[in-house]
């Protein structure tokens, strides 16, 4: 990276790191790693493979590796918008935004030049191309036929050829033909393909709200409910379900708590719920968009260990 060398004047030598032989899956499928001497500092530069993690989650994969490396560990970045620089700024966590931005605490440097702007290459997806991509990844395959998909997500043949062209402009999903047959694919699979279609993501929750218990038959755990289901954390008090839609017109969501013991929360969600659900709860891909912006540190430890989990069994690494 000549970017440090020219703007810090020192000498930067680079050399394989072996201790990330000894590293866990957790972080040596997430990273890749550089030992680095920096005039007469040695730094661990850690590159990303995909999409930067929330804030919480890099601080806790930094701790293990700076314990690991015993020396200053650097996130080295290709991009930082505004917002994500502050949050790495308070976290003090050191950080290259190569040609841009470069923050060393421990060599006492705070150099900023111009930030990356918000994600602004594509909308984010419409419900029904989210829920085709979810869809995709669960049926852990690289090639699936078109045939039957609209009556699988009970989508009309319409929504779905817009989904799978929104899909293909992403990049993420491109489509070939046998025959009469047209086949949904991609050159990513599994965590890497949903990493990298993080920025086009959106929470499928459109509106929120609480109605007695009694009024609602068949809707599926979702928020915090679904979660203690999935993890360790305690069911909440007030439990939250999903739907696309309320079963009456007549019934209407009341925006505040009036009675814990009586009422329950209430979700309804872009797309139905029902589609990717399994053992009565919302799916995991649609939960974690649903929570990711949760600021309970505890939420969100619980919240990554689930997907740790999820694509440890995905990819056949554990459990």
């Amino acid at each position: 990276m000549k970017y440090l060398k020219n703007t810090l004047k020192v000498k930067v030598i680079y050399r394989d790191w072996p201790g990330q032989a000894s590293l866990p899956y957790l972080l040596t499928d997430r990273y890749h790693f550089q030992m680095v001497l920096l005039g007469k500092i040695n730094a661990l530069f850690v590159y990303p493979k995909g999409e930067m993690e929330p804030i919480s989650t890099i601080k806790k994969h930094l701790a293990l590796l700076t314990k690991s490396a015993s020396v200053p560990v650097v996130l080295i970045l290709n991009k930082c918008t505004a917002r994500q620089r502050k949050a790495l700024l308070d976290s003090n966590i050191a950080f290259v935004v190569e040609n841009r931005q470069i923050y060393l605490p421990f060599m006492g440097v705070l150099l900023q030049e111009v930030f990356s702007p918000e994600h602004t290459t594509g909308r984010s997806l419409l419900p029904s191309a989210q829920m085709l991509l979810f869809y995709y990844i669960y049926s852990r395959v690289q090639e699936l036929p078109m045939s039957n998909i609209s009556d699988k997500l009970q989508l009309s043949a319409m929504s779905i050829s817009r989904a799978v062209k929104q899909m293909e402009e992403t990049g993420l999903l491109s489509t070939y033909k046998i025959g009469v047959n047209k086949i949904i694919t991609s050159t990513f699979y599994g965590r890497e393909l949903y990493q990298k279609s993080e920025a086009f993501l959106r929470s499928p929750v459109k509106k929120q709200g609480y109605l007695d218990r009694i009024s609602i038959d068949q809707a599926y755990k979702a928020g915090l409910t679904a979660l203690s289901e999935y993890s360790m954390l305690n069911p909440p008090r007030v439990n939250t379900f999903a739907l696309e839609k309320l079963p009456d017109t007549t019934m209407q969501l009341e925006q505040s708590l009036t009675d814990a013991d009586t009422q329950q929360c209430v979700q309804l969600w872009t797309y139905n719920p029902q589609i990717l659900a399994r053992n009565g709860c919302v799916d995991v891909l649609s939960l974690h968009q649903s929570l990711k912006n949760e600021t309970d540190e505890r939420i969100q430890g619980e919240l990554e260990e689930l997907l740790e989990k999820f694509w440890e069994d995905y990819h056949g690494k554990g459990i």
